[in-house]
């Protein structure tokens, strides 16, 4: 399929998500005060009140759902620039347009992978819905992990390693990867950004001629998201290794959580609740998925080294996430190992993999076929996933959610407390220095890059 300015289609697709994630938040006026959403609203309600004051939120005036009142040391509240939308829009609003902004992002890198893979209409409509609105996200966005937006960069990230991966010299894609990573930080979704750091560095720390790259990313993705690193770091307390919870404890459990409509009241069955292991796709996209999962393990791409190391560095977070294998790990005192209590969720970079996988494969299917039999054969095979899609969205949107859990909550005022240590502050003042130094040295070097790339084409003319 030819995505370009004459085709509307796209648009079409893109306006569908928008829709979805809009009926998502405010389809039945949910209170929007269920599950990890009561903290989320003081969250952005802090922000606001320092934005109306213009005043540092440096802590609360006592502890709130973690066991540190210290605002500014949390890892999860949203800092990047849309926060200043909070002066004249209200919580729900802002949750929707963030979320928005990131599912942009996300659709962007499907569009331009679309147009260099060259997908036609029911690839494209394949990835479009397993990889935006499958389970996994749905699920988490659901039960309020709103940190969980980050989510969409996964595909972004993804595809600038893969570019940088197929290059020996540092390029733009290494410092964009950087700044994926960072902007990862700033939204509060560290957990995916740490995922992300392990899975490039399994795959380039066995190439002696990508360490660089490596270093570079991690450099530029670490200084970038300092100020929430820092802080963080020396003044949040981590879970311990007891505290750490169990992945898919068996088979059984994946496949059902790649199969089987779950609502929110499953979870009491479970060791977590449901949101934490479902990867919801329906009966026939997983069908499909393992089809074409399999078709590309039999391929002659698979006698590729950087495939080769793509699929042991996919292996090895999918191991991660089965029983307790990270649990394990974890007892040797890694750095940052604490944070990781839940293993099931390593388990979202090889889905996403496995979906762009078997996309490729399929649409090469589609090519070779030439048929406006398979064509058609496909497009309903992609609309039963939809529709399977679409009974997830019933029983997972807000709505639906806060009635399962029993109704909202009262949401809490927490006031700011306005002195703290002196000793935080100075932590917290260095840690935005080096964000903003980070931030300047990042886009000159991309820059500099930049023009060395268009030098070096005249150079070639």
């Amino acid at each position: 399929m030819k995505l370009d300015k004459k085709n509307i289609f796209p648009l079409l697709i893109y306006m569908v998500g928008l829709v979805y994630w809009y009926l998502f938040y405010f389809r039945g006026a949910p209170a929007i005060a269920h599950g990890d959403w009561v903290k989320e609203q003081v969250y952005l309600d802090t922000l606001r009140i320092s934005l109306e004051q213009l005043a540092i939120p440096w802590a609360w005036d006592k502890v709130f759902y973690f066991s540190s009142p210290l605002f500014m040391a949390n890892p999860e509240v949203v800092f990047t620039p849309d926060v200043v939308l909070l002066r004249v829009l209200t919580n729900q609003h802002f949750f929707y347009l963030h979320h928005c902004l990131f599912y942009s992002l996300g659709f962007f890198t499907l569009s331009k992978i679309a147009t260099q893979l060259r997908l036609q209409t029911p690839a494209y409509l394949f990835i479009f819905l397993i990889f935006n609105f499958n389970g996994y996200v749905t699920s988490h966005i659901s039960e309020g992990h709103f940190q969980w937006t980050g989510y969409y960069l996964i595909v972004t990230f993804l595809y600038l390693l893969y570019q940088s991966c197929r290059e020996s010299a540092i390029t733009v894609r290494d410092v964009l990867a950087g700044g994926v990573l960072g902007l990862l930080f700033a939204n509060g979704s560290f957990h995916i950004a740490i995922w992300l750091s392990l899975f490039a560095g399994l795959i380039l720390v066995f190439e002696r001629r990508t360490w660089m790259k490596l270093f570079v990313i991690l450099l530029i993705g670490c200084s970038l998201g300092a100020f929430r690193i820092l802080p963080a770091l020396l003044y949040f307390a981590t879970a311990s290794t007891k505290g750490m919870q169990s992945g898919y404890t068996d088979i059984s459990l994946l496949l059902n959580s790649l199969t089987q409509l779950r609502g929110h009241g499953f979870g009491a069955t479970t060791l977590q609740g449901w949101w934490e292991y479902s990867l919801y796709i329906g009966f026939t996209g997983f069908f499909v998925l393992i089809i074409g999962v399999v078709m590309y393990l039999r391929s002659e791409f698979m006698q590729n080294r950087l495939t080769q190391q793509w699929v042991l560095a996919a292996t090895f977070l999918f191991l991660l996430s089965l029983g307790n294998t990270w649990g394990v790990l974890a007892t040797f005192h890694l750095p940052l190992g604490g944070i990781e209590r839940l293993s099931s969720r390593f388990i979202v970079i090889p889905f996403v993999l496995c979906a762009l996988a078997c996309t490729y494969m399929f649409n090469n299917l589609l090519n070779t076929l030439s048929s406006k039999i398979a064509n058609q054969v496909f497009c309903t095979l992609v609309g039963f996933i939809a529709i399977d899609l679409f009974y997830q969205f019933l029983n997972w949107s807000l709505i639906a959610t806060e009635a399962a859990s029993g109704g909202g909550s009262v949401i809490p005022n927490v006031p700011i407390l306005a002195e703290v240590s002196v000793d935080f502050k100075l932590t917290v003042a260095i840690s935005w220095m080096v964000t903003g130094v980070a931030g300047i040295v990042s886009y000159v070097y991309l820059r500099h890059l930049r023009c060395q790339r268009s030098f070096e084409q005249t150079q070639k003319y």
